[in-house]
């Protein structure tokens, strides 16, 4: 599904940094917008990854949870870790977005989970965010008319400002925040797709890669880059870079008083923003 990560070759590791965001308020939207038991909603989950968010979302009550994922390798980790919950688990498809095969008012919620980015063309230049357009409009089809659509996505200023080792290499830093649309971009797309845009909001305390994000040296391994796809982004001599700036304050004392540096606009901004919007 990514533009630019294999996440095929990291799926069995994914879960070692990675944790859900927010869900305690994605579950206040559903129920307050639908205004039903979460046991009588079926939710997609698109972008599934690991199924680490509709495991979540399952343990918390909701009734029914279909999967959409474009890595199979990922699909076939979601797939075993919710095998547990039985026919509780609809659907578990593979497909590239904006592509999603299911019939028309098919569910009551869908949650996205930093996925969007991935959809980016940046080689498409003023149309580089076609595919998450075309993504929402096919989303509308198959959810019913008051459903509700959640969005968890970086914006362009969170990439730049809250993640202290991007904060490494500036330049590579910005080229990657140009994957990411704004909440107004969101807004203007939602509408036109036939959603009607109910609220935004950024956790500020929260971080999407557990404790280990918190791991001044983490750079230096591959378990710690392969949680996020800031490092896929990168130029060999880049990643050279950034390997050898860690190591230098490493070799100094400092690694812990730099990530902290670096860190320090991130309770400001948060790490991701949170979209919720209704079908209409």
């Amino acid at each position: 599904m990514s533009n630019y990560t294999n996440y095929d070759s990291i799926c069995k590791l994914y879960d070692r940094s990675r944790r859900p965001v927010g869900l305690h308020a994605y579950v206040g939207s559903f129920i307050s917008i639908l205004g039903k038991p979460l046991k009588d909603m079926h939710l997609l989950d698109l972008g599934c990854g690991t199924g680490t968010y509709s495991k979540a979302m399952l343990d918390l009550g909701v009734g029914k949870v279909s999967l959409l994922d474009g890595s199979p390798g990922m699909l076939a980790v979601a797939k075993e870790k919710v095998s547990i919950y039985g026919d509780r688990v609809q659907e578990s498809v593979e497909s590239i977005l904006p592509n999603i095969p299911f019939p028309d008012g098919q569910f009551d919620c869908v949650m996205v989970n930093q996925v969007l980015h991935h959809l980016t063309d940046l080689s498409a230049g003023k149309n580089k965010f076609s595919a998450i357009q075309q993504t929402f409009k096919e989303l509308r089809r198959v959810v019913k008319k008051g459903g509700v659509f959640i969005i968890n996505h970086s914006t362009p200023i969170q990439v730049l400002e809250s993640f202290w080792y991007s904060r490494l290499l500036p330049e590579a830093n910005a080229r990657l925040s140009l994957r990411n649309a704004t909440i107004s971009e969101f807004q203007l797309w939602l509408k036109e797709s036939g959603f009607e845009f109910v609220e935004s909001y950024a956790p500020l305390q929260g971080v999407l890669l557990k404790e280990m994000y918190f791991d001044a040296v983490g750079p230096l391994r591959k378990e710690f880059r392969d949680g996020d796809s800031f490092w896929s982004n990168l130029t060999a001599e880049e990643l050279e870079t950034a390997i050898q700036m860690v190591e230098k304050y490493k070799e100094a004392g400092r690694a812990e008083d730099e990530m902290m540096r670096l860190d320090v606009s991130r309770t400001s901004y948060g790490q991701c923003s949170v979209v919720v919007s209704v079908a209409v």
